[in-house]
């Protein structure tokens, strides 16, 4: 080993440089028929025999042997089910010296390649042919990608063009490949970060289209197409309308008329979320008469399904009759997936619109057709849609019968609730009103199901502890009042509840000093009865006659329910006994 090359791997900045130098050392050792087919093999992700025949035709008659001679070097490892490949350092360490120190040697091996996986229309061998021709004849190998990418995006062929784009990617990364190949590229990316909702990504990605697209209005137009609708998803209205209407203008440039009725349906749906339904319904005619000129049956479908949503809250019978057509296309065209979709979507639109009792059926009959599709993950959750309307319908009703004082009713219906579908305020109110009919054993069960599902939500933690108060089991009430105090030690609630602890055990003045704060903070008259009893017990008995005086007259016949409040507190208290007589109270 000499000193020279030594020094070379010595004075090496990265792992790409020195990967160079040992391949390039290793190279000048092998016969030179070898060597060329080591560059030769660099080209292709991996090779046979037959593939080194094509790449080097003057070495034909020797491929078989020069094939064996390949599988012994360090630097060439089996690629499954095809053959060899050469080890990724060292394959891109060949390349980039290969693109920089010769671009035709390189195109022309890589126009050799094309023509080779050309001949077999296999995927992988599809995808290697576009990899090749794209650097080989860039105007060509553009064409191809984006007839193929075309053709795998409309027939939802999603991982090929997702390994497509990304091959071409390999070009963008260490070759600096630029033009409408490099756009394209970045154009399908877009489209695949936008469909597993990665949309800054997606963004990223088809802005950099949008840079190398400049003389391809088609492709151009189709970008910003793209752009609008994920600026759509990002809630940025003003932008994606911006978008659409530069594509709209780009189709018709080109004669279009596809991109065109897609723009317009675009548009039309953006128009629909900022509720200037005149507009949009003008917009969904106009790409709805283009569809129908070309023949785009799935275009058309989903329109009248869109146009039909703009017409639930005021026509539900011409809603349902444009979503019969768009089914009825679908089934047509055996889009067997945009059936419940469609139905779904009206459901969703129907939430929005707030009508969930009419949205209800739509979500039943959507998850009944994803079952018979045996897409059974989609049906658990639109049936899981038609459980939370039900339960927010019930709801409703327990808190306005809640609201009316109707607390046994209330409570019945509260408990359907939590049959249905348990939440957080459906055992908040259940235990309300168990706590307003003074059930409080029941009252704490169902705080304590509350809590399960949300441990530190403070009123929840004070809303037991209230409980925990009547029932006089101070020790779990004083336990639940300290984590109150820990996660919202200002509250006036908190407060009220320290006054209360410290009123059934005695502390007078401390039970004074937090229902002073709780009554300068609210204006709930039952903080002003807890500063008077807390008062007359500290032995201002005046103070405490002329707060329970002031306290009665603005207390309304509900609030007069104090008087019971005052009376267990007097039965835990003794001493308070003489107080509440003394005060009116019992």
């Amino acid at each position: 080993m000499s000193m020279d090359y030594l020094a070379r791997l010595v004075a090496a900045q990265s792992v790409q440089e020195r990967t160079w130098i040992v391949t390039e050392s290793l190279l000048e050792t092998l016969p030179a028929d070898l060597r060329s087919m080591v560059w030769a093999a660099a080209i292709p992700h991996w090779f046979d025999e037959n593939i080194l025949a094509a790449l080097r035709p003057e070495l034909a008659e020797h491929a078989a042997r020069l094939y064996a001679e390949l599988q012994t070097l360090s630097f060439v490892e089996v690629f499954q089910g095809r053959g060899f490949n050469l080890h990724e350092l060292t394959r891109k360490a060949l390349l980039e010296h290969l693109w920089n120190e010769n671009q035709d040697e390189f195109r022309a091996l890589s126009q050799r390649a094309a023509d080779y996986f050309t001949q077999d229309e296999t995927t992988e061998r599809r995808i290697e042919s576009i990899y090749h021709r794209v650097i080989a004849n860039p105007k060509d190998g553009a064409q191809e990608f984006w007839e193929q990418g075309a053709e795998w995006n409309d027939s939802f062929n999603y991982a090929e063009l997702n390994a497509l784009s990304e091959s071409v990617l390999e070009h963008v990364r260490e070759r600096e490949l630029t033009g409408r190949a490099k756009g394209l590229a970045f154009f399908f990316r877009g489209l695949e970060e936008q469909r597993v909702y990665h949309q800054a990504e997606a963004l990223g990605a088809l802005q950099e289209a949008l840079q190398n697209v400049e003389s391809d209005s088609q492709l151009r137009a189709n970008a910003l197409k793209a752009t609008g609708d994920v600026l759509q998803f990002l809630d940025k209205r003003d932008e994606a309308l911006a978008r659409y209407d530069e594509a709209l203008q780009l189709f018709r440039a080109v004669g279009s008329r596809l991109g065109e009725a897609n723009a317009l349906s675009a548009t039309g749906d953006v128009l629909q979320f900022l509720k200037k339904n005149d507009e949009a319904l003008a917009r969904y005619d106009e790409a709805l008469h283009l569809f129908r000129a070309v023949g785009d049956r799935l275009g058309e479908a989903n329109t009248l399904a869109a146009q039909g949503q703009l017409f639930l809250r005021d026509n539900g019978e011409r809603a349902d009759e444009l979503l019969a057509q768009a089914i009825d296309l679908f089934t047509q065209i055996g889009d067997r997936y945009s059936v419940p979709a469609q139905i779904g979507n009206y459901g969703w639109a129907l939430l929005r619109l707030n009508q969930a009792e009419r949205a209800q059926p739509y979500f039943a009959r959507a998850a009944e057709q994803f079952e018979q599709i045996g897409m059974k993950e989609f049906a658990v959750q639109c049936r899981a849609m038609v459980q939370n309307i039900q339960a927010a319908m019930v709801l409703a009703h327990a808190n306005s019968l809640s609201d009316k004082k109707d607390y046994a009713q209330a409570v019945i219906e509260y408990q359907r609730v939590v049959e249905i579908m348990p939440s957080i305020e459906a055992w908040n109110g259940l235990g309300n009103t168990l706590e307003s009919l003074e059930r409080y054993d029941e009252a704490f069960d169902a705080y304590s199901h509350a809590l399960a599902l949300e441990l530190d939500a403070p009123y929840l933690i004070r809303n037991r502890a209230n409980v925990l108060l009547n029932l006089n089991r101070l020790e779990e009430a004083e336990r639940d009042i300290a984590r109150a105090v820990e996660l919202d030690a200002d509250n006036f609630y908190t407060h009220a509840r320290q006054g209360e602890l410290a009123l059934r055990r005695g502390e007078f003045e401390a039970a004074a000093t937090h229902y002073e704060y709780a009554v300068a903070h609210d204006e709930d008259v039952g903080w002003k009865f807890g500063l008077a009893l807390a008062k007359y017990g500290a032995g201002d008995k005046a103070q405490a006659k002329t707060m329970v005086e002031d306290a009665l007259k603005q207390a309304s016949d509900d609030d007069k329910s104090q008087r019971e409040w005052f009376e267990r507190v007097a039965q835990v208290r003794p001493e308070l006994a003489d107080a509440a007589r003394d005060l009116g109270l019992a």
